[in-house]
């Protein structure tokens, strides 16, 4: 039989046999690296040496290449390096750890020389409120790189940062809390002035229900939030005038009555009226303290404590951050039945660390006494209206003299020109004026606030008052998730209502009639006319010579304390 042959004249068996040896030597190779790559391995156990010293041990323990100045490696003398077998290269990595040296592999042989300098550039500035300018102590001021941040710095008191930046850096981005990041881009050579804005979204995507922050998302419940700017769009002087404006639910009951009575307070419901009420139980003493027996009145919470209405009508409209009314059961199940009004949420301004900050606030009206509805009669057309209906006729002749003599009285009163406009003499213009001093400042720690408060509420009615006085002291501490505040308020309440009685007083006497007499003295009593009843009184009189008057005051001390730990940096 003839073998068969290659076309390179080779035969098939030679060639086995050639495959059969390269296929040994490639087994051969690969089954001996593990043992030459573990004959190579280092373990360094090295305390204090040079850096010398240890790369003569690196040398010793492999046949690894190394290339360095003499120079560079000997200013290294403070070595410490303990590695169990591993790769020379690995070796040579934890020795030059922390050193001004780095090793990079080139053609075979690692080099050792002095890591390059970064250049860097230094950047100053100031981050603040784009509002008002006030500088935002303790906001972050960072660069990002591969969406993370790197270096970053806060601002001082002052809020001013300064910040060691690599040279190429284009941008820098500043935070601080409540406000919107913001990234400016950076001008060499040149301070950068950063403002903020406040983050108002903020506001609206949690609830504050009294005990604690829902998100918006999670929130099941029925509520409307009102921040303190939509407030004083409306009013700086009486809050709850305003939410009506801004929750349709929450309605005001009008007390004619009462008028501008700067006492009064008024009556108010949220969704409708669960009870009769103050007013239709008594009308003579409608909503002159704090309404406490009407079961219409929804709940005050005042960070996290209830508050009397009184309380609210007279607090500071510029120390309020947002009120939040709470209207159905999901909202206010956490009170319980007596929520069944709803409540009605208010959280004040906490102070804002940074430098002493001054706010002085000062709010002036003038109210003047609308009475173009009382379209009534002067002295001659009063008694002509009554000749013409008649009044002083009658078919029995002793009436009609007497009828007569009357007529001719009042005629005579108002030849004398007494017409007395008896609706003016109570009323006057009332100059009402509010003035509010905050301080505040502290660190991002303990943060204080301090605050004065004077306000006066003129009525139109003459003598009729309400005084206000009060000041306060917050502090504000927190240690990691540990937050304690104290809140100390004194006020003091001095209110009068006008010694002239009510007004229907006066809109019943008749122009004809004087309430002095020839001497200039106020008489006791008017003249009895026709078949009206005697012994008329002068309302006037009552209200100069009897020196009668309706005080009330009071004073309230309020001290309260809260203890705040927050689990979210915990969980």
């Amino acid at each position: 039989m003839m073998k068969e042959l290659s076309k390179t004249g080779y035969s098939l068996a030679v060639i086995q046999a050639i495959a059969l040896r390269m296929a040994f030597a490639c087994w051969l190779l690969f089954t001996t690296f593990p043992i030459l790559a573990q004959e190579h391995s280092v373990s360094l156990h090295l305390n204090h040496v040079s850096l010398l010293e240890a790369i003569n041990e690196i040398k010793r323990q492999s046949n690894l290449n190394l290339m360095y100045s003499d120079e560079d490696v000997k200013s290294v003398t403070d070595i410490t390096v303990n590695v169990d077998n591993v790769t020379p290269e690995v070796a040579l990595t934890a020795c030059l750890s922390g050193t001004n040296l780095v090793a990079q592999k080139q053609n075979g042989v690692f080099v050792i020389h002095l890591r390059k300098k970064e250049k860097k550039i230094k950047l100053t500035g100031k981050v603040m409120d784009s509002k008002d300018g006030s500088p935002l102590a303790g906001a972050t001021v960072f660069i990002m790189k591969n969406d993370k941040r790197t270096v970053g710095t806060a601002a001082t008191l002052d809020g001013d940062f300064s910040l060691e930046v690599p040279a190429d850096t284009k941008e820098v981005v500043a935070s601080y809390i409540g406000y919107k990041n913001k990234s400016v881009k950076v001008v060499a050579n040149k301070p950068l002035q950063i403002f903020l804005e406040e983050n108002s979204n903020s506001l609206n995507e949690v609830v504050v229900n009294g005990y604690s922050s829902v998100k918006r998302t999670s929130f099941t419940g029925n509520a409307v939030t009102v921040t303190k700017d939509d407030l004083l769009k409306v009013s700086t002087r009486n809050m709850i005038d305003v939410l009506q404006v801004y929750d349709p639910s929450l309605r005001i009951a009008v007390n004619n009555e009462m008028g501008s009575d700067p006492n009064s307070l008024p009556e108010f419901y949220i969704r409708g009226r669960s009870g009769v009420g103050v007013m239709e139980l008594d009308k003579d003493a409608v909503s002159q303290s704090a309404l406490s027996n009407n079961p219409n009145t929804p709940i005050f919470i005042m960070d996290g404590f209830e508050v009397s209405v009184s309380k609210v009508y007279d607090f500071d409209p510029n120390r309020i951050e947002r009120i939040t009314i709470l209207k159905d059961a999901a909202a206010t199940a956490i009170y319980g039945s007596r929520a069944a009004n709803g409540v009605i949420v208010i959280e004040t301004k906490a102070p804002v660390p940074g430098r002493l900050r001054v706010n002085y606030n000062f709010s002036a009206e003038l109210t003047a006494p609308d009475i173009s509805d009382y379209n009534l009669m002067n002295a001659s057309e009063k008694l002509e209206a009554e000749r013409l209906a008649g009044l002083y006729e009658s078919d029995s002749p002793s009436t009609a003299l007497n009828l007569q003599k009357e007529y001719l009285a009042k005629q005579n009163n108002i030849l004398k020109g007494i017409d007395t406009d008896w609706i003016a003499q109570p009323l006057r213009n009332g100059f009402n004026h509010k003035h509010s001093l905050y301080i505040e400042g502290g660190v991002n720690d303990i943060r204080f606030g301090a605050e004065m408060n004077y306000d006066i509420q003129n009525g139109v009615m003459k003598g009729s008052y309400r005084k206000r006085a009060g000041g306060g002291f917050y502090i504000d501490y927190r240690i990691n998730n540990l937050q304690i505040k104290n809140y100390v308020t004194f006020n003091s309440v001095k209110s009068e209502n006008s010694p002239y009685g009510t007004f229907s007083d006066y809109t019943s006497r008749q122009p004809y009639d004087s309430f002095k007499d020839e001497e200039g003295n106020y008489v006791e009593y008017l003249t009895t006319w026709h078949t009206g009843t005697s012994n008329l009184r002068n309302p006037l009189y009552d209200a100069t010579m009897l020196s009668s008057y309706d005080r009330s005051s009071y004073t309230d001390l309020t001290n309260n304390l809260s203890l705040n730990y927050h689990l979210a940096d915990v969980f």
